[in-house]
């Protein structure tokens, strides 16, 4: 899928575009990623990681990404490509393993 026409879709479905709203759901998608793998973890990695469950947390994440981006007047191709661009600086002055935003 476009990630354009992803963005505009999602506007669509948001029924409380308020950035606190946004970002309470996101913070709770991103935990319940972490709670598969501490679960997963926790019973010993004996069974198959729930691979189904993370690419549907995943896409819950990218939709309070997506949403995040519209209430800001962000595009998300102009993000990615913004992103893309830094951590190819980054590699390129030989920083990407340093820390901090500004390196």
């Amino acid at each position: 899928m476009d990630i354009d026409l992803y963005q505009e879709f999602t506007s669509t479905t948001d029924i409380c575009p308020v950035v606190e709203h946004i970002l309470s759901g996101l913070v709770a998608e991103v935990g319940e990623i972490a709670a598969l793998y501490q679960k997963w973890y926790r019973g010993g990695m004996s069974s198959d990681f729930p691979i189904d469950k993370l690419e549907l947390e995943l896409g819950d994440v990218m939709w309070h990404i997506s949403e995040l981006s519209n209430i800001n007047g962000l595009s998300l191709s102009s993000i990615l490509i913004k992103n893309r661009d830094k951590l190819i600086d980054r590699q390129n002055r030989n920083v990407i393993e340093g820390n901090g935003d500004y390196r």
